[in-house]
């Protein structure tokens, strides 16, 4: 389900890719994208995982253009 306006929420603290914690509050004024999603189910998590890795290159190449021109 996506919401059709952006909803406020409450500061969280979770531990990123290289153990160290991140509060959501640190990403202020950032696009923030909450997804929690599940490794080990076969029909809808794998595709959506792919699509969030394919969202996540794309916004890799946009900032290499603008910090190359």
């Amino acid at each position: 389900y996506v919401t059709p306006e952006p909803r406020p929420i409450n500061d969280f603290v979770l531990i990123d890719h290289q153990g160290q914690e991140r509060r959501f509050s640190s990403l202020r004024g950032q696009p923030a994208l909450v997804f929690f999603g599940f490794t080990h189910c076969p029909d809808i998590c794998p595709p959506t995982l792919l699509r969030l890795r394919a969202l996540h290159d794309a916004q890799d190449v946009v900032a290499l253009a603008q910090n190359s021109g």
